[in-house]
């Protein structure tokens, strides 16, 4: 039998999750945001990357993770084991890196080490029919201040709408450089946003980082929607006053 080397184990799916779930008890612990506890994770990238890949990924979709769980269980189990369950069932239904069912065997042995066979067994079954309620699981991802503010506002319809743009995998982007020329291809669509930068949608990002025009620099990474801010500033320049300061929350 082939020996795995110990840097594989050490950023396997397995450690992955315990890690993710590891995190979450800290945050709360320790009252740190996502980004202050990755930060703490910077002397190892991999891990850096691939645990706060699935935790956004739990975050972002973490109300209709639970309620497809909890929908499974007669009793609601215990608040750690949950969001282990959750954190699984996130890594299953949202990342494509392993299948589906690979991430629940890897999420049940992780359980039985960490509580008991029982618990095991509960997760399996569990996890099973989550994975087939989440998909046509019908619940708003908004935090709930956000989400009755929204409904007041804007109906329940219009809500769960605005709520599932939050759950889509937006499109990669690239800008064009000023001072370079591009056409349309089946894998670079032009982007009509009426900006004086040409924008493309880019359905084989890792093609076009391969590729010759990338390395020239003729485009870079960038979604379009900064862009379209510093548009409209521009649009509307005249309507400012003379001195304004502008601050970039997402930075």
């Amino acid at each position: 039998m082939q020996k795995v080397p110990e840097t594989d184990l050490a950023h396997s799916p397995e450690a992955v999750l315990k890690t993710a779930w590891e995190a979450l008890d800290l945050m709360q612990k320790n009252s740190l945001s996502l980004d202050e506890y990755l930060d703490d994770l910077n002397s190892d990238p991999v891990m850096r990357r691939r645990a706060g890949s699935l935790l956004f990924t739990y975050f972002r979709n973490l109300k209709r993770v639970e309620k497809s769980l909890l929908d499974c269980c007669r009793k609601h189990p215990e608040k750690r084991l949950l969001e282990l369950l959750s954190l699984a069932l996130a890594m299953a239904h949202y990342q494509s890196s392993l299948s589906a069912q690979s991430v629940v065997n890897i999420a049940v042995t992780l359980i039985k080490k960490e509580f008991d066979n029982f618990a095991g067994k509960f997760a399996n079954a569990v996890l099973r029919k989550a994975l087939q309620n989440i998909k046509t699981e019908n619940c708003d991802l908004l935090p709930n201040a956000v989400a009755s503010r929204w409904r007041k506002e804007f109906g329940r319809e219009k809500t769960l709408q605005l709520s599932e743009l939050f759950a889509a995998i937006p499109a990669d982007t690239v800008r064009l450089r000023s001072n370079f020329t591009a056409a349309e291809s089946d894998d670079m669509q032009i982007m009509d946003l009426a900006l004086p930068w040409q924008f493309y949608t880019c359905t084989d990002l890792g093609r076009l980082l391969q590729s010759g025009e990338f390395a020239q620099g003729a485009f870079y990474i960038q979604d379009a929607a900064p862009a379209m801010i510093g548009g409209l500033l521009q649009k509307y320049a005249e309507k400012l006053p003379s001195e304004v300061t502008l601050l970039d929350l997402c930075a």
